[in-house]
């Protein structure tokens, strides 16, 4: 008896040793084939893979190592051993590889197999993912999971003649790799064919059409960018692009709206108060306002006069939200003497960006009156007083002579 529960006891302690190199779990470790092209495909052909490996762990992987089995149809090219070294991937991060198979002439339409093995260390134990690659002319089955997550544009409104550019973020909605109905099975991965933005005729993409953009697995985003260039004889209002998406035969394929908004306005320019100059000095206090809907960038206010000097000579404001409103102040003096009672024009102009666009506003012309300093007049009669006076004296003592 005490034997068999020696015996028993070596047997339990034997079974709680784990195998020497078993690999730990990475809970922040994320494989997926992200695109391969063609799609799908093509018997007797080459396929270029793409493969996304993403640490979102907050601890760093180090020795990260890859080996890729292909199952027929698909094979390595004869010259390929399928084995990757990435090294370290930080926290966040991602690595993407790239590698050519060759599928078998007789491949048949369907479903093929690609085991990726990934290691970190050569202490530890390979572990294994599966992936699948469609192969055929056909697509399998699949259920549509792709939709618009986001989308932006820069500047947020345009002005004639503008360049922009639209951001768009697609997502793969789908948390699990297959979907069971009844008894079919439907992949999830959403096959992105094509992506296109069309736009009115008075705004033009710059941008091509994406093609084979490639597989989004569950979860997954990718951003696509259009430039956008809109005719300087745009008129004002919303325009709605149309962004088109096509997947495979039986994926989802839908086409989205997207608002853009083209504004003329530009910044306006307001007298704070009405501006003098008093003995050769003075002020120019003005308001500027950004009446549009988007934000400016780089704002400056330049005055321009041929007679009078400003400090400073161009006040930069810099980034104006939408209704945002600033009071300047300039200092004036007179170049040479002016005369008191004149109107000299000013013309005002407001420098910005809009986005990565560079404006100048219309120049807005405000009037600037010359006034006599305060006791001028007053120190003129005194002047003019005296000379009568002398000369009323220099008479009298004359005539006193005369006597």
């Amino acid at each position: 008896m005490e034997c068999w529960r020696a015996v028993s006891i070596v047997v339990l302690l034997v079974a709680l040793v784990p195998p020497a190199g078993h690999a730990q779990p990475f809970t922040g470790l994320s494989i997926d084939v992200q695109k391969y092209e063609p799609y799908p495909a093509s018997a007797g052909d080459y396929l270029d893979v793409w493969i996304k490996v993403e640490n979102s762990d907050v601890a760093r992987i180090e020795g990260m190592e890859l080996q890729l089995e292909p199952e027929y149809p698909l094979s390595l090219l004869p010259s390929e051993s399928g084995y990757r070294y990435i090294g370290l991937i930080s926290a966040g991060d991602a690595a993407l590889v790239h590698t050519r198979l060759m599928v078998a002439g007789d491949a048949p339409d369907g479903e093929a197999k690609l085991n990726i093995l990934y290691r970190s260390g050569t202490d530890v134990a390979w572990s294994k993912v599966e992936r699948t690659i469609t192969v055929g002319t056909d697509v399998p089955k699949s259920r549509g999971t792709v939709v618009l997550s986001s989308y932006t544009i820069y500047p947020e409104t345009l002005m004639p003649g503008d360049e922009g550019r639209l951001d768009i973020v697609l997502k793969n909605t789908a948390t699990q790799r297959t979907l069971t109905i009844g008894d079919e099975v439907f992949s999830l991965d959403a096959r992105i064919q094509s992506a296109e933005l069309s736009c009115p005729e008075d705004v033009v993409v710059e941008s091509p059409v994406y093609r084979e953009v490639g597989v989004l697995s569950p979860g997954d985003t990718i951003t696509l960018s259009y430039m956008l260039h809109v005719n300087r004889s745009a008129s004002e209002g919303t325009r709605l692009l149309n962004f088109s998406v096509v997947a495979g035969s039986r994926a989802y394929s839908t086409t989205w709206k997207i608002p853009l908004r083209v504004e003329g306005a530009q910044p306006s320019i307001i007298l704070s108060k009405q501006p003098r100059l008093v003995g050769g000095s003075g002020t120019l206090d003005v308001d500027v306002a950004n009446v549009r809907h988007s934000t400016l960038d780089a704002v400056s206010v330049v005055p321009e006069s041929d007679v009078l000097v400003f400090e400073p000579s161009e006040y930069f404001v810099g980034q104006m939200d939408p209704n945002d409103l600033f009071t300047l102040q300039f200092g004036v003096r007179a170049r040479d003497e002016l005369d008191v009672g004149e109107r000299v024009p000013i013309s005002l102009r407001v420098h910005y960006q809009n986005g990565d666009n560079v404006h100048s506003s219309e120049p807005v012309v405000v009037y600037l009156t010359v006034e006599r300093a305060p006791g001028g007049s007053m120190a003129g009669t005194y002047v003019v007083l005296l000379l009568v006076l002398a000369a009323g004296g220099v008479l009298y003592y004359r005539r006193r002579r005369q006597r």
